[in-house]
């Protein structure tokens, strides 16, 4: 345990004495999303979804649901032509 708190005090001085605290399951370091990658692939995926949903409900209608309306094989709107 000794190692462990020698650590923790290396930690504490390096990054700051209040961004690791002491909780009953242990030690916590506290911070902000931005400073962990999964915060900052949160914000940019956020933002992807935003630009996409933006980006279709500019185009026409058509252009929205026409690949959802397809019924038949490809070609299947030609024959008789």
């Amino acid at each position: 345990m000794g190692n462990l708190h020698s650590y923790v005090s290396k930690l504490r001085r390096l990054l700051g004495g209040d961004r690791i605290g002491r909780e009953p399951a242990g030690y916590r370091l506290r911070v902000a999303a931005e400073q962990v990658d999964i915060g900052r692939v949160e914000r940019h995926v956020t933002a992807a979804r935003a630009a996409a949903s933006s980006w279709r409900r500019s185009q026409p209608p058509w252009r929205r649901t026409g690949p959802c309306r397809w019924w038949g094989p490809v070609g299947s709107a030609r024959r008789g032509w």
